[in-house]
């Protein structure tokens, strides 16, 4: 007669590869109006499960300033300890900036920015991701008033009158090429 042999049971547990993932969220706040100031705000999320080392963020606007930098857990909390650029999963580093908007951003009606974040973890040596935000103008107006002026109240026929002719822009834009025509000038003033 045979024996029954029963072979032991083994159990296997097969991990998934961690996954290297970086996710870039930007928000700008703020008007955008000349001489006034612009907030934004970049987060960059680890959302994979592996760890990232050397978190940059990059922006491509020069003149930055008040330009701070903080991490926050998984729950959302800022970290307590200075920034080290390493991500755990759900892990973030903010990164803040301020931007003073210039005549000439707000003649253009609109600012594109982007920003650009790169990491790297053990299994991947280049985790990236981008965002790009538009802001736009409003209540941009073009307003030209012109007005006419002489230095006498009263004249005779034959009198030399020179008159003054303003033109202001009481707009928010700027103007450029701007030309007064007067049909009893002998050429454009």
């Amino acid at each position: 007669a045979g024996q029954n042999i029963s072979a032991p049971t083994a159990v296997v547990t097969i991990e998934d590869a961690p996954t290297s993932q970086i996710t870039l969220n930007k928000t700008i706040t703020g008007t955008f109006a000349a001489g006034s100031t612009l907030r934004f705000t970049v987060t960059a999320k680890n959302s994979g499960t592996a760890t990232l080392n050397a978190v940059t963020i990059e922006d491509n606007f020069a003149n930055l300033t008040h330009i701070r930098q903080s991490e926050t857990d998984s729950t959302g909390q800022t970290k307590q300890e200075a920034t080290d650029f390493v991500l755990e999963s759900g892990e973030s580093l903010v990164w803040t900036a301020e931007y003073v908007v210039s005549q000439s951003d707000y003649d253009k009606g609109s600012l594109t920015n982007i920003a650009h974040v790169s990491a790297s973890s053990l299994t991947d040596a280049n985790v990236t991701d981008s965002a790009t935000t538009t802001v736009s103008a409003t209540n941009r107006t073009a307003v030209l008033t012109l007005t006419k002026t002489a230095p006498v109240a009263t004249f005779i026929a034959g009198d030399d009158i020179t008159y003054t002719v303003t033109a202001k822009n009481e707009g928010t834009t700027t103007l450029s090429n701007v030309t007064i025509i007067d049909a009893k000038a002998s050429s454009p003033l």
